[in-house]
């Protein structure tokens, strides 16, 4: 429109990050116009000449009113600066999608009812403070959003630190690797025994089952769990035996290895895939679990307190996991076959894979790419023809 009518102007946007400082340093000179976005907002000072001064100092003109009163007072903010000179206007619409969404219905028919005309100017307190509410309504959904958003990454984060300190001991604590250990197969027995036995008095049955579990995990006959002295009198007395015994047959493995720091690097290596190896599909699953857990407010629950409670159940079942895999791992481990290096080589190909994803895998990736069409910029008219910006049409 200004440039058909033949008014000299710039445009201060991200484009023009070259010809920024130029821009706004003649931004204050007079008859000048700059059409800026939001982007000359907080930090942007225009310096005014003495001649624009003396024709009354800047003059913002807006043309929409944001979602939040604080860019407004940021843009509002460039004239009247250290007691310069200025003004500040803001026109909107009625069906801008902030009075549409917030507070459209009431407004246009109230207007209506007054005979306001399409094409008329509305001056008005009234519907100056209806935008305001609008704005204050979108500020406080948007503030529940943060806030529930930093709620749900705290149940994370609090469940990222019990792991970071487990691969932190693992990674700096060498020689308290055979500790970890123990203490990993002393609360996998406990979580065994919780599960098939619930009650203080055994039952044949019971017996059978955990040891067979056992014979799973370890690799153990389960006949060697019979012969090793294992009292059945309750099941306190069977899980302080079993464990005693499992700890037993660990001690042993160590001593039989002739190189004991090939023992701890498997042993360390083992750990940290395992723990990896969880942690990943458990943020993966808690991102599920994130995505529908706002459908449990129709049965009338709090969804927050329900992620809480669901999310602390899969670190539970997590953790259990990752003991037993341990164990696992450790009674069937084989110094023969463990080659640190290819393990290392390995994962650094896995993360090299996850840094290329999103990548083009065929043909020279040092290539770089090439448009062939022109480049159609956010505010731009859309190339559909429907006379809508780009980011308001195709782009969104």
């Amino acid at each position: 429109i200004l440039t058909l009518n033949g008014i000299s102007h710039d445009v201060l946007n991200a484009k023009q990050h070259i010809r920024e400082a130029e821009i706004i340093m003649h931004a204050g000179e007079p008859k000048h116009v700059t059409i800026a976005t939001n982007m000359a907002g907080r930090g942007t000072d225009i310096k005014l000449t003495p001649e624009s001064v003396a024709a009354g100092g800047l003059y913002i003109l807006g043309t929409e009113r944001h979602e939040s009163r604080r860019i407004d007072n940021q843009l509002r903010g460039r004239s009247g600066r250290q007691g310069d000179p200025g003004e500040s206007r803001f026109y909107i619409s009625l069906e801008d999608d902030l009075i549409h969404i917030f507070a459209g219905e009431k407004l246009q028919k109230n207007m209506k009812r007054f005979g306001m005309t399409e094409d008329e100017a509305i001056e008005s307190k009234w519907v100056s403070k209806t935008i305001e509410n609008a704005q204050e309504k979108v500020e406080k959904q948007n503030f529940e959003i943060r806030k529930h958003l930093l709620e749900y990454d705290d149940v994370l984060n609090q469940q990222r630190i019990v792991i970071y300190t487990y691969r932190r001991e693992i990674l700096e604590g060498a020689t308290q690797i055979y500790g970890l250990v123990r203490d990993f197969i002393t609360k996998m027995v406990q979580d065994i025994i919780a599960q098939f036995c619930p009650k203080r008095s055994l039952t044949a049955e019971q017996i059978k089952e955990v040891f067979e579990y056992f014979n799973k995990i370890t690799g153990l006959d389960t006949q060697v769990f019979e012969k090793a002295g294992i009292s059945y009198k309750n099941s306190e007395e069977f899980k302080r035996d079993i464990v005693n015994f499992l700890l037993e047959q660990y001690s042993l493995f160590r001593k039989g290895q002739q190189d004991d720091r090939l023992t701890q690097g498997a042993e360390k290596w083992l750990m940290l895939e395992t723990i990896d190896h969880a942690w990943k599909r458990h943020m993966l699953n808690l991102d599920h679990l994130k995505e529908g857990i706002s459908l449990r407010s129709w049965g009338q629950k709090n969804p927050l307190i329900e992620y809480k409670k669901e999310a602390f159940t899969m670190f539970q079942d997590m953790m259990c996991s990752i003991r037993v895999d341990i164990v696992h791992h450790i009674f069937h481990l084989n110094l023969e076959r463990f080659n640190h290096q290819e393990l290392e080589e390995k994962r650094k190909r896995e993360l090299e894979q996850l840094n290329l994803i999103g990548g083009d895998s065929g043909g020279d990736s040092s290539k770089p790419v090439q448009r062939t069409t022109e480049k159609v910029g956010r505010n731009d008219p859309c190339p559909c023809g429907s006379g809508k910006k780009y980011k308001k049409c195709c782009g969104s």
